[in-house]
């Protein structure tokens, strides 16, 4: 009975590594990170053209709230001022400029040590991966929501003291406000300009270095850059060294701040642990976001990290994961009234002079098989990423 259930461990084993392998190679080489519906332009916004609009269930930017006839059939909203879906590139090159006159919210536990695991509460210990012992890290925002369009919620904003300075190297200040309307009210007479970046507490993402970079994202294919920081932790033994180094890694490659890098890397590391065999690749080859639409539910591979440990993630960046609580509008669709709608994502406003950035390069479709696929939520990463740690920890 021993070697008869030993046999059938090295078998299923053998099965789980076999399988995992060759998604790694789809991964890698022609997997593509698709919508399962058909991409095709949204309806006309109020704001910009068609054209600049993408849908993300069926011809819809967002997944239509229900109105009586169920999830996704109603009427799609207008594309709007408020929401961001192709950023022009200037906005991350302006933002990466500026100077922080406050000080970056830390990534630490209770007593101030670095050396803490974001998703400890939720997760507990996970086995191999030593620093999943560390003490819980502090959380910025205690009950994040999941659907935040039009909530009371605290949230963050950019506070710009001298609007005498140039766009170029501007200082400000993040700071978390009570309510949206005690961001508005801070604005000291029009002597300074209070900028509402997102819902939600601000984190240790929620300063102007990590916001360009995540419009970057939006705009530019990081994800091979992502890729090899994530194989190469993948592929070394001791995982005690090799975290520092993947932490090292991403903000090289993404020029994230190192509290922002940090609690990416945990993400990275933890989701590899938590959730592969969920990131298979469909009978296509291709791994889908959303499922079809009307209803475009989540896939089985977003659904394992937002139901284990993104609130947590969340709770700590202040800018979420996907930046539905900034109005910018990614490859995933969530519903639409889950969208915080800020006044302006430009990082020259109330500056003397205001330079009027041009529009930044056409994303491709979701679902386009070109050199990558739109996302700023890395999720190609994960997926190819995942299977090759899981495949080495089996």
């Amino acid at each position: 009975m021993v070697g008869s259930a030993a046999t059938a461990v090295t078998v299923e084993r053998m099965i789980r590594r076999t399988s995992l392998l060759a998604f790694v190679v789809t991964g890698i080489g022609i997997v593509t990170v698709v919508n399962a519906q058909t991409q095709t332009p949204s309806v006309s916004p109020t704001s910009r053209p068609t054209a600049d609009v993408e849908g993300t269930c069926g011809d819809c930017w967002c997944i239509p709230d229900d109105d009586g006839r169920g999830v996704g059939i109603g009427e799609c909203p207008a594309f709007y001022p408020g929401l961001i879906q192709k950023p022009p590139e200037q906005y991350a090159e302006f933002y990466e400029t500026f100077s922080n006159s406050g000080s970056l919210r830390p990534f630490e536990d209770v007593q101030g040590n670095s050396d803490c695991f974001p998703f400890r509460d939720s997760l507990g210990v996970i086995n191999g991966f030593p620093q999943s012992q560390w003490q819980q890290c502090n959380k910025y925002e205690s009950f994040p929501s999941t659907t935040v369009g039009g909530g009371t919620s605290n949230v963050c904003a950019f506070v710009y003291d001298d609007l005498t300075e140039p766009c170029r190297g501007r200082s400000y200040e993040a700071v978390t406000f009570a309510s949206k309307a005690d961001a508005q009210a801070a604005t000291d007479g029009g002597n300074k300009l209070v900028s509402i970046m997102h819902a939600g507490a601000c984190g240790v993402c929620s300063n102007a270095v990590d916001y360009a970079a995540r419009l970057s994202s939006v705009v530019n294919k990081i994800d091979p850059l992502m890729i090899l920081c994530g194989t190469d932790y993948a592929a070394k033994p001791n995982k005690n060294s090799a975290f520092p180094e993947l932490i090292q890694c991403i903000q090289n490659a993404i020029k994230f701040t190192t509290p922002c890098a940090t609690l990416w890397a945990f993400f990275t590391a933890t989701n590899a642990y938590e959730c592969p065999l969920d990131c298979v690749t469909n009978a296509f080859g291709n791994v889908v976001y959303n499922l079809d639409p009307p209803q475009c539910l989540l896939s089985e591979c977003l659904v394992c990290s937002s139901d284990g440990f993104e609130s947590d993630f969340n709770a700590i960046a202040g800018l979420w994961k996907s930046m539905y609580n900034a109005g910018v509008v990614d490859a995933i669709a969530y519903p639409c009234s889950s969208f915080y709608r800020v006044d302006s994502h430009d990082p020259c406003q109330g500056t003397p002079v205001t330079p009027q950035p041009t529009p930044g390069p056409s994303n491709m479709a979701p679902g386009s098989t070109s050199e990558g696929t739109r996302g700023s939520d890395f999720v190609f990463f994960w997926i190819a990423f995942l299977a090759l740690c899981s495949f080495s920890l089996l």
